[in-house]
C-alpha cells in the first residue's frame, strides 16, 4: 500500500529534476523575473511585498500574491529555488487530495485518486508552471477545508470556512464548489446554510469593500453578468465538448511522441511501471461505491465548468490557457476513480488501472519533454533573430516576430507551423507576449535597444516609426 502513495511522489520528483536542470521557463513564469516592483526596494521586503501585493493582477488572490512575493524576494526569482517551492506545493497537494479523499471515502479510492490527480493530462500548466503554485496553494487550502468540515467542534468549522477563503483568495477555481459543504458538515441543515452564507459574504466583502479600499491597483477578473449571457455560456459548453476531445487526442499525440523519449524516459516509465503493478497487486479494489457518493463527485466534477460562466475565460486544454483547470483536475480524478472501481470484476479493474497509468505516464513524460521542446523554441527563435540584428547592425529598431507570415492573420494560423511539430502534445506555450522579451534577449545576448514584440499582439497603428518584421519560417527581416 505505501508503495502505491510513494509512486506519484517519486515519479513527479523526476519529472521536476529535468526541467530544474534545462532551467525550463515559458510565458508568464518569464515575466514574472523581470518583475518592475523590484526597483531600489529588492532588499527592503516590507517595502516590496506591498508593491508585489499591490498590483492590479494580484489584488485579488492576495493570498497567493503574498507567497509569490516572498518567494521571489528570499530567491531573487533563481528558477532552482522556484521550481523546487512549486513541487514542495505539488506534492503537498496531493498529499492534500489522499487525506481528504480517504477522510470522506476510503483509503483505496484514496490512493487511487491521488495518482490520478498526479499524472491526469488537465491543466498541465499546473505541474510544469513555478508560477502556478497559486493553483496548487488553493487546492492545499481547499482539501482542509473540506476535510475540517467533516468535524462538529466550532474550532474546526471556523478553520474550516477560513481555508476556503483562503482557497478563494489564492486562485477562485473551487468558488463553485462551496455547495459541497452541504454533504461534508456533519451539523444540522440550518446551521450548514448559516455557515455557507457566512464563507461567500466573507469573500463578497474583501472583493468588493476590502480589495478596492486597501488597494490602489485592483482589478476583478470576475464577470458576474455573464451568466445571462445567452451566447456566451453555449461558447463555454462548445469549448467545453472541445476540450474534452483535445485531452483525448493529446494522449494519441503522447503515445506519438515515445519517438522521442531519451533512455531516461524509458528507464523512469519502467521503474515507475514495475512499482504500480506490485502496488496495484496489494491495494484493495474489492469495494462498494456508493451510488449517492458517485452522484456528488459527479455533480462535482460539472460544477468546476461554472467558474467560466463567472469569468472572461473559457475552457481550453492548450498552452498556458489549461491553468484553470485546477479543480476539474482534482474531481475527474477522483470520478474516474469511483467509475473504475464500480466495475464488479478484480481482474479487469487491475488492468484497465494499469494500463490507464501506463498511458497518463507516457502522456506526462511526453508533456515534460514538450514544455523542454518549446523553451528550446525559444531561445532558437531568438538566436536566429540576434544573428540578424547583428548582420542588418539594428540599433534602436521596432521588431515584429511572426512564425510563419505566408498564414492568415490570426495567431492561431500563424502559430499553428510551430505546433505541427511531433515534439508539442498540448500546443505548449511558445514566445507571443512582451513580458517574455527581456528574459530571451538575455539569453540570445541580443545587447541592442530593438524592441521585440509578436505580431498578432501589436497595434501597427500605434507604431510610429517604421518596422520590422520577421519571418521566423524563412528567417528573413521584412522592413515595412
Amino acid at each position: 500500500m505505501k508503495y502505491f502513495i510513494l509512486a506519484p511522489i517519486l515519479f513527479i520528483t523526476f519529472i521536476y529534476f529535468f526541467l530544474v536542470k534545462d532551467n525550463i521557463l515559458l510565458t508568464d513564469d518569464l515575466g514574472m523575473i523581470y518583475q518592475p516592483v523590484f526597483g531600489n526596494n529588492e532588499y527592503n521586503y516590507l517595502k516590496f511585498i506591498s508593491n508585489f501585493i499591490d498590483q492590479d493582477i494580484m489584488t485579488s488572490r492576495p493570498v497567493s500574491a503574498f507567497f509569490y512575493g516572498t518567494i521571489i524576494f528570499l530567491t531573487q526569482f533563481f528558477s532552482i529555488k522556484f521550481y523546487f517551492v512549486n513541487y514542495l506545493f505539488f506534492i503537498t497537494a496531493i498529499t492534500s487530495v489522499y487525506l481528504v479523499v480517504k477522510k470522506l471515502l476510503n483509503e483505496s479510492i484514496a490512493i487511487v485518486s491521488s495518482l490520478f490527480y498526479t499524472l491526469i493530462p488537465i491543466g498541465s500548466s499546473i505541474v510544469f508552471s513555478p508560477i502556478m503554485m497559486n493553483s496548487n496553494l488553493a487546492t492545499i487550502f481547499f482539501c482542509g477545508a473540506i476535510y475540517f468540515s467533516t468535524k462538529k467542534k466550532l474550532g474546526y468549522l471556523i478553520l474550516s470556512a477560513s481555508l476556503f477563503i483562503t482557497s478563494i483568495l489564492s486562485y477562485e477555481i473551487f468558488i463553485p464548489l462551496i455547495f459541497l459543504f452541504y454533504f461534508t458538515l456533519k451539523i444540522k441543515n440550518s446551521k450548514k446554510i448559516i455557515f455557507i452564507t457566512f464563507t461567500l459574504f466573507s469573500i463578497f466583502i474583501y472583493r468588493e469593500f476590502i480589495e478596492v479600499n486597501i488597494f490602489d491597483n485592483h482589478f476583478h477578473r470576475d464577470q458576474k453578468l455573464n451568466f445571462l449571457d445567452f451566447g456566451r455560456n453555449v461558447d463555454v459548453i462548445t469549448t467545453a465538448i472541445k476540450m474534452h476531445y483535445n485531452i483525448l487526442l493529446s494522449l494519441a499525440k503522447s503515445i506519438r511522441a515515445l519517438q522521442f523519449f531519451s533512455i531516461i524516459d524509458y528507464t523512469l516509465l519502467l521503474l515507475f511501471m514495475v512499482v504500480l503493478v506490485k502496488s496495484i497487486n496489494r491495494v484493495n479494489l474489492d469495494l462498494r461505491i456508493s451510488n449517492q457518493k458517485l452522484l456528488v463527485i459527479l455533480l462535482c466534477s460539472i460544477s468546476t465548468f461554472s467558474i467560466f460562466i463567472l469569468s472572461s475565460y473559457l475552457p481550453n486544454a492548450y498552452g498556458f490557457d489549461n491553468r484553470n483547470l485546477g479543480a476539474m483536475r482534482l474531481f475527474y480524478a477522483i470520478l474516474f476513480t469511483m467509475l473504475i472501481l464500480k466495475i464488479p470484476s478484480q481482474k479487469i479493474k487491475k488492468y484497465l488501472l494499469t494500463s490507464i497509468f501506463l498511458l497518463l505516464a507516457i502522456s506526462t513524460i511526453s508533456i515534460k519533454n514538450a514544455w523542454i521542446f518549446a523553451d528550446k523554441t525559444n531561445k532558437q527563435l531568438f538566436y536566429s533573430l540576434s544573428k540578424i540584428i547583428k548582420h542588418e547592425k539594428l540599433k534602436s529598431d521596432t521588431i515584429l516576430i511572426s512564425y510563419d507570415l505566408n498564414s492568415r492573420n490570426k495567431i492561431f494560423s500563424d502559430q499553428h507551423s510551430i505546433f505541427k511539430n511531433h515534439h508539442f502534445i498540448l500546443k505548449e506555450p511558445i514566445f507571443s507576449e512582451e513580458w517574455e522579451v527581456p528574459y530571451l534577449k538575455k539569453v540570445a545576448n541580443i545587447k541592442e535597444n530593438v524592441t521585440i514584440r509578436y505580431l498578432y499582439k501589436v497595434d501597427k497603428n500605434k507604431i510610429n516609426d517604421s518596422y520590422y518584421i520577421y519571418n521566423w519560417s524563412k528567417n528573413i527581416l521584412i522592413k515595412k
